[in-house]
């Protein structure tokens, strides 16, 4: 099931100051020109024209390095890297992460200065998009110090603490999870309106989150908190109340009711298909979570129309999130006893997230540890172990020994122990989930 809750990198607006000696009447000219360009950019930016800012940026970073100003110029690299981000050009974000780290050093900018917190935060946001969520802690623990340690209650702050949010929620260390969900909403209360639309995905992320931990009541309010705001100030078409019902559908999803899911996220599919481009990876997850509704309730051929839905957005949004719902695929034509197309889809999906991600992203365990039981239930169970030991592996790395992923990983290798007649290690491992 995928809980909409909405991982955020920090959109810093960096404003921008002169400082310089009159007498030096070209140093003005230059920098005077670069702001222009940085200026013209922003307002690109955030209207997502990303070539056009990007192209702005270049200029703006050409004119602030010739001048020396390495505040600006890496202020350049940051908003670049934020539209490379935007555009999913990943490898492209981290070359200008980089450039911004090199330039920290030869302009000698403190690494405690609030920059650099900016700096960290994205550099957090690169790892937890690259599945190294561990990397992506440390970063964010970082930037959060600094900016405490300087007093900066500030919106940036709310965003850090949302993604560490997102990272132990990840990590299944609920207990500090909603610790920092709950931070972000409070920084967040104290300097927003209560119908500020920054409060609305706030509330999402809370619902989405306690949805999640079983915390069903808490849930329902928080998404009528963010429900009530956007349709106040947007009317019951605003877009973005598709994920408040993506949500809702996973309420329902919880507690059985798959008609009520359905309809929740046949909701979200309506308003999200208004801008399909922006909204293709939201549209997504809904098709998946139809996908599940199906699949629960025995109706594999028709999950296997949705998860082939989500497949037809996904090649040209982001094919290199498709190894995802091969999973799923896989797992359908697992159940409709399709051996061959299960094989097929679970190999597919390995190879999509090797190719793509690399073998050691966390995306690749579900699917290890999911072919393994296919594979043991067919008695190939030296192909099964591998994949449960790459699971579990992962999982480690990533998760800890007391994540639910962790847990179920050690069962299945104590049933592998099981199966194959080694009683005694399969009680080592029964102990460790």
């Amino acid at each position: 099931m995928e809980i909409r809750s909405q991982i955020l990198f920090v959109f810093f607006f960096i404003f921008l100051s002169l400082s310089y000696s009159q007498k030096d009447e070209n140093t003005a000219e230059t920098i005077k020109k670069a702001m222009d360009y940085y200026g013209r950019a922003e307002t690109l930016f955030e209207t997502g024209k990303f070539r056009a800012a990007d192209s702005l940026y270049i200029l703006a970073q050409e004119e602030f390095q010739k001048k020396e100003q390495g505040e600006y110029l890496i202020s350049c690299f940051m908003q670049r890297a934020r539209i490379k981000f935007s555009t999913g050009s990943l490898n492209a974000a981290a070359d200008l992460l980089d450039q911004a780290e090199v330039a920290f050093d030869i302009y000698q900018i403190s690494h405690r200065d609030s920059l650099y917190s900016n700096y960290l935060s994205l550099t957090g946001y690169y790892h937890i998009i690259s599945g190294k969520l561990r990397q992506a802690e440390k970063a964010y623990l970082e930037a959060v110090e600094i900016r405490l340690t300087k007093q900066m209650n500030d919106y940036p702050l709310s965003l850090m603490y949302n993604n560490l949010g997102f990272i132990y929620d990840q990590q299944g260390d609920y207990i500090k999870a909603e610790d920092y969900f709950t931070k972000t909403m409070e920084v967040r209360e104290k300097f927003l309106a209560p119908d500020d639309i920054r409060l609305a995905s706030t509330y999402i992320n809370l619902g989405g989150f306690m949805a999640k931990i079983e915390k069903i009541k808490r849930s329902r309010e928080y998404l009528e908190l963010a429900k009530e705001i956007y349709i106040d100030q947007f009317g019951p078409d605003y877009i973005e109340l598709g994920r408040v019902f993506t949500n809702m559908g996973v309420l329902s999803y919880k507690s059985g009711d798959y008609n009520e899911a359905r309809d929740y996220f046949l909701e979200s599919v309506r308003l999200f298909s208004k801008f399909p481009v922006d909204y293709a990876m939201e549209m997504v997850s809904c098709y998946n979570n139809l996908g599940l509704c199906e699949h629960e309730e025995k109706n594999n051929k028709e999950a296997l129309n949705w998860y082939f839905k989500s497949v037809g957005l996904v090649k040209w949004r982001d094919p290199a999130s498709l190894g995802r719902i091969y999973n799923k695929i896989a797992n359908a034509y697992k159940d409709l006893n399709e051996e061959l197309l299960a094989e097929q889809y679970f190999q597919l999906s390995i190879n999509n997230a090797i190719q793509n991600k690399g073998n050691k992203h966390l995306d690749l365990a579900s699917t290890y540890m999911n072919y393994g039981i296919f594979l043991m239930e067919r008695k190939v169970f030296s192909t099964a172990f591998d994949n449960f030991t790459k699971a579990l592996e992962l999982y480690l790395d990533n998760y800890g020994t007391k994540h639910p992923s962790t847990s179920r990983c050690f069962h299945n290798i104590s049933e592998f122990y099981r199966e194959t007649g080694h009683p005694d290690s399969a009680l080592k491992y029964v102990q460790e989930a």
